[in-house]
């Protein structure tokens, strides 16, 4: 759960190494908080009926004789979900970026390239890096076990 951190703390823009790294005042770390809230409100309603329609179309996919109409109508449904989340992420960025000063957005701009940077370093698969095994499949490549003897793969279809 995204909002479910642990004890890895407030790792967003208001945590404390970003607002002194960007030098976010109290005003600007409130206003973020604030829409960040504001936002929450929407966005939990709304990746709970992208979750549920997503449900609703595996279902249809289940079905014995997979009704063509309904599997795309309801495919439909998931897109359009998807698409009012995205836009609703997108505007609050928006919102966000509007309380930084254009020195603080280039600051942020630079701090995610590092970031970026280091993910692929270190091989992040999650976020765009190739991952520890070299990319696409890795050691075992796509569908492919290990045969044991030599670490050559074996196909398995």
């Amino acid at each position: 759960n995204r909002g479910d951190r642990g004890d890895r703390g407030n790792r967003g823009l208001t945590s404390p190494r970003m607002t002194e790294a960007l030098g976010l005042s109290a005003e600007q770390v409130t206003a973020i908080e604030g829409i960040r809230s504001a936002y929450q409100e929407t966005m939990t309603p709304l990746r709970q009926a992208v979750k549920a329609a997503r449900q609703d179309l595996k279902a249809l996919w289940k079905a014995p004789a997979p009704d063509r109409e309904a599997i795309l109508a309801q495919h439909a449904v998931v897109a359009d979900l998807k698409a009012e989340l995205t836009a609703s992420r997108v505007d609050q960025r928006l919102d966000v970026a509007s309380t930084l000063t254009p020195a603080q957005r280039d600051t942020l701009s630079e701090l995610k390239q590092k970031r970026q940077e280091r993910r692929a370093e270190r091989g992040d698969k999650r976020r765009g890096g190739k991952g520890m095994k070299g990319g696409r499949g890795g050691k075992r490549g796509r569908k492919g076990k290990r045969d044991g003897s030599n670490g050559r793969n074996v196909d398995t279809e």
